[in-house]
C-alpha cells in the first residue's frame, strides 16, 4: 500500500494547538450531528442557521427577511428559498405566523436544535 505523501496517518489531534484543536472538534461534532450538518454545507445556509439561533423567542426573523439579508449570498435567493422549505419539511425550520402581522411567517429553530448547537459553540471556546 501507498504510504500517504503528507504524512498524515501518524497524525496526533493532540498535537494540534488548543484553539485549533477546539475548532477540529467543533467541525467533526456538526458533521456528525443530523440536523446540523447540512446546515454547513454552505456559507449562507450556516449565516441563516447562526441568525435564527439569535433571534428572541418565538419571533425570528420573516421568511422573506431571511432571504434579502444574508451577506454570504453562497446561495440565490430562489435556491435558499427552497432550502428552507426542505428543512420546515424535514423539521429543522419551524416556520410560524407572526404574533404582529398574521400574514408573515416568523423563521424559528426548534429548541433542541439551538440548544445542540449552542453547546456546540460553548464547547468551541
Amino acid at each position: 500500500m501507498e504510504q500517504p505523501r503528507h504524512g498524515f496517518a501518524d497524525w496526533n489531534a493532540q498535537e494540534v494547538p488548543g484553539p485549533l484543536r477546539d475548532d477540529l472538534a467543533f467541525e467533526r461534532a456538526v458533521f456528525q450531528h443530523p440536523r446540523l450538518s447540512i446546515f454547513r454545507r454552505n456559507a449562507t445556509t450556516w449565516e441563516v442557521l447562526l441568525m435564527l439561533a439569535a433571534a428572541p423567542d418565538g419571533d425570528g426573523p420573516g421568511l422573506y427577511e431571511v432571504i434579502e439579508t444574508v451577506q454570504t449570498r453562497a446561495l440565490g435567493a430562489s435556491a435558499l428559498l427552497r432550502f428552507l422549505r426542505d428543512r420546515r419539511e424535514e423539521g429543522s425550520i419551524l416556520f410560524r405566523r407572526n404574533s404582529v402581522k398574521q400574514s408573515k411567517w416568523s423563521l424559528a429553530l426548534p429548541d433542541d436544535l439551538r440548544q445542540d448547537l449552542l453547546t456546540l459553540m460553548q464547547r468551541r471556546g
